[in-house]
């Protein structure tokens, strides 16, 4: 499997990852706020998510913090949790925004069950394509 990325989620962390994926996504002339909150701030269950204000093209992006991940088993699709696969999911969902497509977040519509999956395949196809070209053994 490709390397992952080890440790404590930082704010440096996270701000370097975000800027690299912004060049990749075609994201540059968007502002985007980062914060790393604890699980009682998002929810249970969200890894992450992102407020999305379009026409000025600004979005805050939240993401868990690692301290709440240690020592639970967080699965999704058979993978282990891998907090650069939601960085590049919620920034996914600025060129995806719902609000373009007439989406809300409802996890009872199939529209928008559709969209999450959609943007989650194209993460960690991105995610595995940029760890590929960095050298990392396809898994």
């Amino acid at each position: 499997m490709a390397e992952r990325p080890a440790g404590e989620l930082t704010i440096e962390r996270l701000q370097a990852c975000c800027a690299h994926w912004q060049r990749v996504l075609r994201l540059l002339d968007w502002e985007i706020r980062l914060a790393i909150v604890r699980m009682n701030d998002l929810g249970e269950g969200t890894l992450g998510d992102c407020w999305i204000a379009g026409l000025k093209q600004q979005a805050k992006i939240r993401m868990l913090d690692t301290r709440d991940v240690e020592g639970q088993a967080f699965m999704f699709d058979g993978d282990a949790w891998d907090w650069e696969i939601t960085i590049v999911h919620e920034l996914l969902h600025l060129r995806l925004s719902e609000r373009d497509l007439g989406l809300k977040a409802d996890d009872k519509d199939p529209r928008w069950i559709a969209l999450e999956r959609t943007i989650d395949i194209l993460a960690k196809a991105f995610l595995q394509l940029g760890r590929w070209s960095h050298g990392a053994e396809p898994g």
